[in-house]
Order: structure tokens, then C-alpha cells, then sequence
């Protein structure tokens, strides 16, 4: 699956922007940061279709970013930072990740 190639299934998936884009920038909105709507978006994409295992995957994932760095706006795919406005309540959307799938 495309997803999980490496230049967008980082450390701390998925990114905006592949990793081997010339344009990838994390530290700058929409070049290759992950987003926690996104992420949630995909997440539930990844439910509807069955790609339970790999949704689960990217639950604890987009978790770790909020046990690492708190609510922020969106983070850094590798190292994990938050980046952008601090204390963003849609990062909030990343802890239904970890609600039992209904």
C-alpha cells in the first residue's frame, strides 16, 4: 500500500508531502507535516475499508504524538515536535482514534 511507503509512513505518519519531495519541509505548513484532522480522515478511510490492522497502527501512532508533545496544530513526521499553534483542540480528534472501533 502506498501509505505505508517510507516517505510518508515516518516515525510519526502521515505525511503532507513526501520526504523525498523537494519541497518537504515539515517545520512549514502543508509541506510534509502530519496534521491530526488528516490523520483522522485516513483513519477512518482506513476502517470503512477493512485496513483494520493498519488503522490501529496509525491510532497509537498519531497517540504517541500527544503523550510526546501535547495538543498542537500539527508535529513534526520525524522527530515528533509540535508545531504551529499550541493547545489545538482538533488534536483532540486523534484520541477518538483510540475509541473501540464500532
Amino acid at each position: 500500500m502506498r501509505l505505508q511507503e517510507s516517505r510518508f509512513w515516518t516515525p510519526f505518519p502521515v505525511t503532507t508531502t513526501p520526504t523525498d519531495a523537494e519541497t518537504f519541509a515539515p517545520d512549514l505548513y502543508w509541506r510534509g507535516n502530519v496534521w491530526p484532522c488528516v490523520n483522522w480522515l485516513i483513519y477512518k478511510g482506513l476502517r470503512r475499508y477493512g485496513y483494520d490492522a493498519l488503522a490501529e497502527e496509525l491510532a497509537a501512532r498519531s497517540l504517541a504524538l500527544l503523550e510526546q508533545s501535547g495538543f498542537w496544530e500539527y508535529y513534526h513526521p520525524i522527530t515528533g515536535h509540535g508545531l504551529g499553534g499550541k493547545q489545538f483542540s482538533w488534536a483532540a480528534v486523534m484520541v477518538d482514534m483510540s475509541a473501540p472501533a464500532s
